[in-house]
């Protein structure tokens, strides 16, 4: 994570690199002073602060409140990129969950229709079933007619014949 200075933590950073003391003269001495921002965007931000050429007559305190101001600012635009950043993720996701929505609708409407082709194949093999059922019903209810007199006649025979 990129980490974001203030305006005067970027002077006095840039100060201990070139070995120098930070003192309001210095602050005098610079014609402006800059921080970098690195935004959800990934792209590069710079807030400038001019410092006016006569501080003098501000006494150093001008020179601070403007840093000040420019600090402020700087945390309002990385505040605002992150809520920008934040809003762009909640549409993202909504949009996401919206596809994946019509996604499912599809699949479930597609599951329906093979469903249903082969339900109604089930139903035409049901029919064949119960018409072969019903026949052999048919064919067994005929034998059963055709030879019930010869069944009747034996087993009174065996029933009514004495052995000794």
């Amino acid at each position: 994570m990129t980490q974001i200075l203030s305006p005067i933590e970027t002077y006095h950073t840039n100060a201990r690199h070139r070995n120098v003391t930070p003192t309001p003269f210095h602050i005098h001495k610079c014609s402006s002073v800059s921080t970098e921002i690195f935004g959800p965007e990934e792209e590069k931000r710079e807030v400038r602060v001019s410092v006016k050429e006569n501080m003098e007559a501000n006494r150093g305190q001008g020179g601070i409140q403007q840093l000040l101001a420019a600090e402020q600012e700087a945390q309002h635009i990385v505040n605002s990129a992150r809520n920008a950043k934040m809003a762009r993720l909640k549409q993202a996701k909504e949009e996401a969950e919206k596809e994946i929505a019509e996604y499912r609708a599809q699949v479930e409407k597609e599951f329906q229709r093979k469903l249903a082709e082969s339900s109604g194949d089930s139903g035409a093999n049901v029919k064949r079933l119960e018409q072969e059922t019903d026949a052999k019903i048919q064919h067994l209810k005929n034998e059963a007619a055709r030879i019930s007199d010869d069944v009747v006649q034996m087993l009174l025979k065996h029933v009514t014949t004495v052995k000794n």
